[in-house]
């Protein structure tokens, strides 16, 4: 949740991102913009349905973390945080936690 005044202030989210990271974005313009993000451990939220996770949106969650990683640091540091991206999921092929082919209805 956050304000009206801090909607107008930082602007709607990034479609780009479409899934994964557009929330991340926006707390980080916001927090570059003044406003505090904050944790209320007492707040409950029930997500009905979901995406699921399948080699799909396991995808867009590793794009978008890189791109909005790339967006906010310079070049190297962007391309060094793919490479590493790169070794991370590399680790995953063939693994019991690969989002991969053996993940059946995942």
């Amino acid at each position: 949740m956050f304000s009206r005044a801090c909607y107008e202030e930082v602007g709607p989210w990034d479609e780009s991102f479409f899934l994964y990271s557009e929330e991340t974005d926006f707390c980080l313009r916001a927090r570059d913009a003044g406003w505090r993000t904050r944790f209320v451990p007492e707040a409950v939220v029930v997500h009905h349905g979901g995406s699921g996770r399948n080699d799909a949106t396991h995808v867009m969650q590793v794009v978008n973390r890189v791109r909005l990683y790339a967006r906010r640091h310079s070049k190297p540091a962007g391309y060094a945080y793919f490479a590493l991206n790169v070794l991370s999921e590399l680790t995953w092929l063939g693994g019991a936690d690969s989002p991969g082919p053996r993940c059946a209805g995942c």
